[in-house]
């Protein structure tokens, strides 16, 4: 064949040219690693969390569902409508899943009573004393301590625990392995609850105006890493019966659960402790994110493994304080009862 249609015969047999097959495949492979990364990420917060690598993923969910926007821009950019529509499917799922912890869930009644509840993980008792009683002061009215050791409490009563915080209940000791709760008001009633690696106290709290006592559970549940998970997945998958038994004696009174779960709200296992009416203090308020470990770093926290979680009350701020000495940031809850 002569003449221009031979031409146009060869021109639509042309070759794309190299440079455009590199770049298509490029894009291929960075949306495609984005929306494995997504899935992985999804999958890890429904999946049970029975070693490591499960843990690791579900701890890093919010961080790998980046991938399904990432992806998504890429195809959109490059005109790739179909597989661009599956990844903006996949990253509303990823949104979705984050989204409740940015809108408040609750109303707080203005006759409600409000306690600042203060988790404090101390870094087997080397924060530092002074600090630390200065944070104590200005911010809390309750104090849920984690890792609490003799010397660290001999440190904060000379800096005047006793008179800031009259009413204990604790129980330091050498180590991890110590808890313990200070409170501005009453404590009636506290036991320590065995049958943890780590420590589990209560403490029953008298509030001036509340209509009942309130009960506050400081836990720290054992650590998963770089130790064996085996007993974190004890201590998580008991701590739900722990949780019924005291809101069984509590009836209809306040129950606030402080302390260092070594979890994330994005592992199945801890949104496990979120049935029965209790509830994420942080969702409550619709906090959004909150980091606390680890807080010893050049870089901002990572993960959020301290945690307040309420019955029958309401929390209507959730926060973060620096604590020197700490490997955690404290987490402040302003936690709101109902009023007698």
């Amino acid at each position: 064949m002569i003449g221009p249609e031979a031409d146009s015969v060869a021109g639509a047999h042309r070759e794309i040219p190299p440079r455009r097959r590199c770049v298509s495949a490029a894009t291929y492979v960075i949306a495609g690693a984005g929306t494995l990364s997504a899935c992985a990420g999804l999958a890890a917060r429904f999946i049970p969390v029975t070693n490591h690598a499960t843990l690791i993923a579900a701890a890093m969910s919010p961080y790998l569902t980046v991938g399904a926007a990432v992806a998504c821009a890429i195809l959109l950019l490059s005109r790739h409508w179909w597989t661009a529509s599956a990844a903006a499917v996949l990253t509303a799922a990823a949104v979705a899943a984050q989204l409740p912890l940015f809108v408040a869930s609750n109303q707080i009644p203005g006759t409600a009573i409000p306690v600042r509840v203060l988790t404090a993980n101390v870094r087997e008792g080397t924060a530092d004393a002074t600090a630390l009683a200065t944070v104590l002061r200005a911010s809390a009215d309750i104090v849920a301590f984690q890792e609490l050791t003799p010397e660290l409490v001999a440190g904060l009563k000379q800096q005047g625990l006793d008179s800031d915080f009259p009413h204990q209940a604790l129980a330091p000791r050498p180590g991890a392995v110590g808890v313990g709760v200070v409170s501005r008001h009453p404590i009636v009633g506290s036991r320590r609850i065995a049958g943890y690696q780590q420590g589990v106290v209560s403490a029953d709290i008298q509030i001036p105006g509340a209509a009942e006592t309130a009960t506050l559970i400081a836990a720290h549940l054992s650590g998963p890493w770089p130790q064996p998970i085996d007993g974190w997945r004890r201590d998580i998958s008991r701590f739900p019966d722990t949780l019924s038994e005291v809101a069984a004696r509590a009836g209809s009174g306040a129950v606030i659960v402080a302390g260092d779960f070594n979890a994330t709200i994005d592992m199945a296992p801890f949104r496990r402790l979120l049935r029965d009416g209790f509830h994420s203090a942080a969702e409550q308020a619709g906090a959004g994110f909150v980091r606390s470990f680890p807080a010893d770093a050049t870089i901002p926290p990572a993960i959020g493994i301290d945690h307040v979680l309420t019955l029958n009350s309401a929390a209507s701020r959730v926060g973060t304080v620096r604590i020197p000495g700490s490997d955690h940031l404290a987490v402040l809850a302003t936690v709101n009862l109902r009023a007698g």
